[in-house]
């Protein structure tokens, strides 16, 4: 009943894919800011950005954490 995804950078049609989530489901979320990584094809600049690309009923948790060279982020909450 929970959705977990922690390399939401690498989904190249994120939008497409949250979107066959249903409604009311757990979601579990983390992308970053490492844009220099070939593979990342889906960064976000920060949780703004994060939180308005995986739109949430009831947001539970946002936040991020600060590494050497780039910023995770994370959402938990309600689609």
């Amino acid at each position: 009943n929970t959705i977990i995804n922690t390399s939401c950078e690498h989904i190249e049609n994120f939008a497409e894919w949250y979107a066959k989530i249903p409604d009311g489901k757990l979601v579990i979320l983390q992308s970053n800011n490492f844009f220099d990584v070939p593979e990342h094809v889906n960064c976000v600049k920060d949780i703004t950005e994060f939180g308005n690309m995986a739109p949430m009923s009831n947001t539970l948790y946002a936040g991020e954490l600060d590494l050497p060279k780039y910023k995770r982020f994370m959402l938990i909450g309600y689609k």
